[in-house]
């Protein structure tokens, strides 16, 4: 799903210096999200739940542009 709205982005994308730009290349890496923290509380009538995460990532991406 990134790789599909990183590409729709640079469809999207007016710059007017640039007349192209194509998607070379995209990789997600090896790192995905972290769990950090997490914690719940009960409600009256519910669970909440509260979670710290890391979204550093390793996402590598080529253009070239005419």
């Amino acid at each position: 799903m990134a790789k599909e709205n990183f590409a729709k982005a640079l469809v999207d994308l007016r710059n007017p210096n640039v007349r192209k730009i194509a998607f070379v290349e995209f990789d997600f890496g090896t790192k995905g999200p972290t769990l950090v923290a997490a914690r719940t509380y009960n409600l009256d009538d519910a669970i909440d739940l509260d979670m710290d995460v890391d979204w550093s990532s390793e996402i590598k991406s080529t253009q070239r542009l005419v």
